[in-house]
């Protein structure tokens, strides 16, 4: 697998009062993870609606004939705090290609994927990123 992870601090998004159909009260993400799709959209082959997960949230992105996942989650620590620090991981997993599950991972496409996650989030005012160990804000 591969997988990379950024953090984000930000007051954009909800971290403070959990929706009434998350599976637990940790479930921040929703709003980020529409407001990524709608930009990683344009630049991506396709991007499916918001899963939720336990922990956060996922998208489902496939670029050039592979799939990758993209989490949001608020760490633990920052829920009900404004603003709040998020992450936002990039990942391959040959579970979610199987039509390449014996080839060797499309490194060229991750590299891809996630340097446009990054520009998105980095393009975006008001928000703070760095590389997951970055300190907080």
């Amino acid at each position: 697998m591969l997988e990379q992870g950024t953090l984000v601090t930000t007051d954009r998004f909800e971290a403070t009062k959990p929706g009434e159909h998350f599976i637990n009260d940790r479930c921040f993400g929703e709003d980020f993870a529409e407001w990524l799709r709608e930009r990683l959209t344009p630049q991506v082959t396709s991007a499916s609606e918001p899963i939720q997960e336990d922990w956060g949230w996922v998208l489902l992105a496939e670029l050039e004939g592979s799939c990758f996942t993209i989490t949001i989650a608020v760490l633990d620590e920052w829920i009900g705090h404004v603003p709040s620090q998020w992450r936002v991981g990039v990942a391959y997993e040959r579970s979610q290609n199987f039509r390449r599950l014996f080839r060797k991972a499309p490194l060229e496409q991750f590299n891809a994927m996630v340097s446009r996650v990054a520009g998105i989030l980095e393009s975006e005012p008001g928000m703070v990123v760095g590389p997951e160990g970055s300190p907080g804000v």
